[in-house]
């Protein structure tokens, strides 16, 4: 949750520089191979669409996100809160080689099992599990660019093909067992933390609020936001430090909460 967090963090700076530019560019990529299958314990139950292009598009010079059609074949049945997620797709250049636009990511990842990113899409994605067969969706990663690897907008032109990988992972056994959907016991929490995390999450709300009207200013070009920033990234500190330790102390409310306040942190930073 803390990587999360001060990944949102470093929006701000992106966003504070870039808030009076940056238009988006986009390509348009095919399953690898015209391949529709996905790799992963859900390959049975979903599919690539091979008739919809999946969409690459660069937002503002730090982000780039993937939007990849899916169609579901075979409904889940089984209670996927009990489960944790691990989706990630790989983009490949004319050639098969991996394009990577940042030197410490290899790929478009949305993950509630290690790293807890993209946590709003695997929501998404659970809820469309359960529909009927036949229904389809658009999943959308993102990735926040921290460390480039080399042009941006140059490796965004180059690619061609894409690979989606659906991991599935019993949250305290390891990976899940499609032949065992009776599993009956409830995923526990811990709640008997000291940390008062109503009060952690409307801190972290009230800071939202204020980063978002500190946006809206510097996107006016009052290049007082920027000096505002200093004092915003002191208390983002304190937030990050905060969050980083709940992980499995939260209530489920809370956690829900949390998701809410994360995905109004994103899309205020992408809607600037």
């Amino acid at each position: 949750m803390k990587k999360v967090f001060y990944l949102l963090i470093a929006a701000i700076v992106m966003c504070l520089i870039a808030a009076c530019g940056g238009g988006e560019k986009s390509v348009k990529i095919f399953p690898d191979e015209g391949d529709v299958e996905i790799m992963g314990k859900l390959k049975n139950n979903v599919v690539l669409s091979n008739k919809i292009p999946a969409t690459l598009t660069l937002k503002n010079n730090s982000i780039v996100t993937i939007k990849i059609p899916l169609e579901l074949i075979e409904p889940v049945t089984i209670n996927l809160n009990k489960y944790e997620f691990y989706i990630a797709a790989e983009v490949y250049d004319e050639n098969g080689k991996t394009i990577q636009f940042d030197k410490n990511k290899e790929e478009f990842a949305a993950d509630n099992h290690c790293e807890k990113e993209n946590l709003s899409a695997i929501e998404e994605f659970k809820a469309f599990l359960s529909k009927k067969q036949g229904t389809k969706m658009d999943l959308e990663i993102e990735l926040v660019i921290d460390n480039p690897f080399g042009n941006i907008e140059e490796l965004l032109s180059k690619a061609k093909t894409y690979v989606l990988e659906c991991e599935i992972y019993e949250k305290r056994e390891g990976y899940f067992d499609s032949e065992d959907d009776d599993i009956d016991d409830e995923p526990s929490f811990i709640s008997d933390s000291s940390e008062d995390w109503d009060a952690v999450l409307k801190s972290y709300e009230e800071f939202i609020d204020k980063y978002i009207a500190l946006l809206k200013k510097a996107n006016q070009g009052d290049m007082s936001a920027l000096t505002e920033y200093v004092n915003m990234m002191e208390k983002a500190s304190d937030l990050a430090e905060k969050l980083g330790d709940a992980n499995d102390e939260l209530t489920p409310e809370q956690a829900a909460k949390f998701l809410k306040l994360q995905t109004k942190f994103t899309n205020a930073a992408l809607s600037m």
